[in-house]
């Protein structure tokens, strides 16, 4: 009887021990600096800038999508909030720095204005290929620059999706022969390195949020637009105008994804890896995206349905073109030691034989 006791005994203090064993284990593991993966999930909010009714909306869900499968579901996005719903896109830095979300899709001309840095891919000129854009995107001189500024916002940047191109569009009052027809029209636009090629070609710049755009142009106070080919048919826009300009004066609008750093730096180093090779892949597939659906198809679909003429650039324009880029570039490298520092590399590297 004794013998059998302790023998229970034994086998209870065995079995208490491999059961605390099993639910302290992870706990702590998870707390501490090596994780045991399956014990630890993710559940992330994410805002984007876009209405649920844009076209570009599935294509940034796509991307947390993309992340959910590859991690196996360790980090998932079940709060997902459309046109900057949660937060203003104002307040969305400090917002996404404090983790009200943790995630965060914008355009960088939107926060120029707190760095100069982020605005250094949206620069008229720098790449005028999907080529050369996408060296940029990988050169680790110029990636490590804009990965410090965001970092001193609190925040990770963790890669790039394509959207459109900016393109200029013109009422139907002041149709353009050249580019020199631009002198003195007033554009209508969101801001940024844009507007600063408008002014160096001789034009001025009206701020107009997008919403507000096609009154704006009705009422006459814009001559002209600078947006993308697609919100001439998403806000109606294209009924407001008759002539537009293409690239290759601007390609492959690049909009940033961020993450909050405390999130980032939570997760473990495998997770990090798959989301950076997520992110790679997300911008790949989105100019994919772009020149195989949006180039071919709906761009000549938009053109027809607002009958609208494609301005032919000459020669001669597009060395007023090169002019005004340098221009714009000068402006911008002056603006801190980074972008002198961003110039100087896209000098070295980048810069089309044309400059």
């Amino acid at each position: 009887m004794i013998m059998n006791k302790k023998k229970n005994n034994i086998f209870n203090n065995i079995f208490i021990g491999i059961f605390t064993l099993v639910l302290i284990a992870p706990i702590a593991m998870v707390d501490g600096q090596e994780r045991v993966q399956s014990a630890k999930e993710w559940k992330l909010t994410v805002q984007q800038i876009y209405g649920p009714t844009s076209r570009s909306t599935p294509v940034v869900w796509s991307f947390m999508d993309e992340i959910e499968k590859e991690t196996g579901g360790r980090v998932m996005f079940p709060k997902r909030f459309d046109n900057a719903a949660l937060v203003p896109v104002t307040r969305a830095l400090p917002a996404l720095a404090e983790g009200t979300f943790h995630f965060f899709h914008t355009t960088s001309l939107f926060h120029a204005g707190v760095d100069p840095v982020f605005a250094f891919l949206e620069i008229p000129g720098l790449a005028l290929t999907r080529e050369t854009r996408e060296k940029m995107l990988e050169d680790p001189e110029i990636m490590s620059i804009m990965q410090k500024a965001w970092n001193r916002q609190g925040i990770q940047l963790l890669g790039f999706q394509c959207i459109a191109e900016q393109a200029w569009s013109f009422s139907k009052s002041k149709k353009l022969k050249c580019i020199d027809d631009m002198k003195g029209l007033r554009i209508v636009g969101s801001g940024g390195p844009y507007d600063d090629l408008v002014k160096a070609l001789g034009a001025s710049t009206v701020l107009t949020p997008p919403a507000e755009r096609y009154e704006a142009m009705m009422r006459g106070v814009g001559d002209g637009l600078a947006c993308t080919i697609y919100m001439l048919e998403d806000y109606k826009l294209g009924e407001t105008v008759a002539q537009i300009m293409l690239p290759p004066w601007i390609a492959y609008q690049m909009n940033p994804w961020l993450a909050n750093k405390k999130s980032w730096d939570s997760f473990p180093e495998d997770i990090k890896t798959i989301i950076a090779r997520v992110a790679r892949e997300h911008s790949r597939k989105t100019i994919d995206i772009y020149e195989k659906e949006f180039v071919k198809k709906a761009n000549p679909t938009i053109i027809k349905k607002y009958n609208l003429e494609v301005l032919q650039l000459s020669k001669e324009d597009l060395g007023r073109l090169q002019k005004a880029y340098e221009v714009v570039i000068n402006k911008y490298a002056a603006r801190s030691p980074e972008t002198k520092q961003l110039v100087d590399i896209w000098r070295a590297k980048y810069r089309p034989k044309e400059f």
